[in-house]
């Protein structure tokens, strides 16, 4: 009828033809997934977060895929200013290098990824403040890229570890003021429990 006409009309792999393919009239899986984690031997450096999503558009290869990874020069941590511009510098960007999550959990990201050179490892989760990383062991400084989501920058070729850890500033003093609380309430209670005993004569 006029609905199906209209869904087919208006499907995935006929509005993105570079992104879905129709497997039936229901599902359109991806040609092009983001991976969770990926390597980007190259990136663009960007006023803000505008310039940001049309460099995004912009850098999408004919096929659907990506090789450049965006940083708004604003979120560069000064640490990272050399490493990001000579990743600005790459004329020919290679292919993107997906890793694997190993440990997946609500506070704590393992993965492992094995670059061809340094670059950009970028995690396909949001940018948040309290989260910290390391790289292969070593405390490393994220950077927000491709808009929203987590970057850490690689020092060089093979296979590397990335951690990420929720530990947001002041976490320690608000879990001490938690058993602190609950420290009271338990006195409280035991208070109000002996108060209520019948006194034996």
């Amino acid at each position: 009828g006029p609905g199906r006409r209209m869904r087919s009309l208006f499907s995935p792999s006929r509005t993105a033809p570079r992104h879905f393919r129709a497997l039936d009239g229901k599902r359109f899986p991806a040609l092009h997934p983001v991976p969770l984690v990926a390597w980007y031997g190259a990136a663009a450096l960007v006023p803000g977060k505008t310039e940001a999503l049309d460099e995004l558009e912009r850098g999408e290869e004919p096929d659907g895929t990506r090789r450049l990874a965006v940083v708004e020069r604003a979120d560069i941590p000064a640490a990272l200013v050399p490493e990001l511009e000579l990743l600005a510098k790459v004329i020919d960007p290679p292919p993107l290098v997906a890793g694997r999550a190993i440990e997946y959990l609500a506070n704590r990201i393992v993965s492992e990824i094995d670059t061809p050179a340094g670059g950009l490892v970028v995690l396909n989760e949001k940018m948040f403040s309290g989260w910290r990383v390391t790289v292969d062991g070593r405390p490393a400084t994220p950077v927000r890229a491709n808009v929203l989501l987590r970057g850490v920058v690689v020092g060089g070729p093979g296979k590397h570890t990335i951690v990420w850890t929720f530990a947001p500033r002041g976490y320690p003093w608000l879990v001490a003021l938690w058993l602190i609380g609950l420290g009271v309430l338990a006195a409280a209670w035991l208070s109000s429990a002996r108060r209520r005993e019948p006194v034996r004569s």
